[in-house]
């Protein structure tokens, strides 16, 4: 009987000693090519869950953010123009804050964000990022500006309709912002078509 206790004490000695080498779980989700995974789990206050709307609008406002983050990320390498390299570079900036504010309203309601793109996003995504430089500017400005228009929805209606007090605040703060960036986006995508 000794043994059975004493080996028992020692398993889960091993075990919590396990948990306390896990790494912790990021708090905020990255920018492509940083070592997040997800962003989830609770600060230890107990947090009212989502309603269904406002988990719904929160995981498609995420998606679309991460989405142009990936769009932005290339367009640091692959864009021709100056105009498109800056626009792209200063969208990314905004949008990882943006990134970030959604993985705390995540964070704090329990919810999980996906930190990967997936389906026809990726797709895209691969297809714009291999674009040739000469068809690269188009491309991006063409996929972008529809995307920042779908956020900019988003984000107008996180800021009218939403039920979670922080998700409401990122609609509020982000919204012109993004919209701002979809007007530039198609005003420089009708330049660029003008130009040929």
């Amino acid at each position: 009987m000794k043994t059975s206790v004493l080996s028992t004490l020692a398993v889960l000695a091993s075990i919590s000693i396990g948990f306390a080498q896990a790494p912790a779980t990021p708090t905020t989700p990255g920018a492509p090519g940083t070592s997040t995974t997800t962003t989830g789990g609770g600060t230890g206050a107990k947090a009212k869950p989502l309603a269904q709307a406002d988990k719904t609008l929160l995981k498609n406002t995420a998606d679309s953010a991460f989405y142009l983050i990936n769009l932005c990320d290339k367009s640091k390498r692959g864009a021709k123009a100056d105009t498109v390299k800056k626009t792209g570079e200063k969208m990314l900036e905004d949008l990882n804050k943006i990134w970030g504010e959604l993985g705390e309203v995540a964070k704090t309601n329990n919810e999980v964000l996906a930190t990967e793109l997936k389906g026809a996003d990726k797709s895209h995504a691969e297809k714009i990022g291999k674009a040739e430089a000469d068809k690269f500017d188009k491309q991006f400005l063409d996929e972008a500006g529809k995307e920042a228009k779908k956020l900019s929805r988003y984000l107008e209606t996180a800021s009218k309709s939403a039920q979670s007090p922080e998700l409401k605040k990122v609609g509020e703060n982000w919204s012109p912002t993004v919209k701002g960036y979809a007007d530039e986006l198609d005003k420089a995508e009708k330049e660029a078509a003008k130009a040929k």
